[in-house]
């Protein structure tokens, strides 16, 4: 993972790697906007959150205007060493004698 983030803050991600990426994520919101339901849905929130309708209309012009700088200042910003979360699964049985 450190190598991983390492190379995101370091390289640019390129314009296939961006786009094998984002164009997923476009068409499942494009797939969900033919549905009722996502309208059901959008329209519900807009009665108490109006700005999600502004949200709903641009979200994919939103998506395809990031670029990889984006990504690279992103990944500069929060993938840092110093910020890194570290998990070590332990086993409650470390040490004990093997089963026979």
């Amino acid at each position: 993972m450190d190598a991983i983030a390492a190379d995101l803050r370091d390289t640019p991600v390129s314009e296939d790697e961006l786009n094998r990426a984002r164009l997923p994520a476009v068409e499942r919101i494009r797939r969900s906007m033919a549905d009722n339901a996502y309208w059901l849905q959008q329209l519900s929130e807009a009665q108490s959150e109006p700005a999600s309708l502004d949200q709903t209309r641009n979200q994919i012009a939103v998506l395809e205007a990031v670029t990889a700088a984006d990504l690279q200042r992103l990944a500069r910003q929060y993938l840092t060493p110093a910020a890194a979360w570290r998990l070590e699964v332990v086993s409650d049985k470390a040490g004990a004698a093997p089963a026979q």
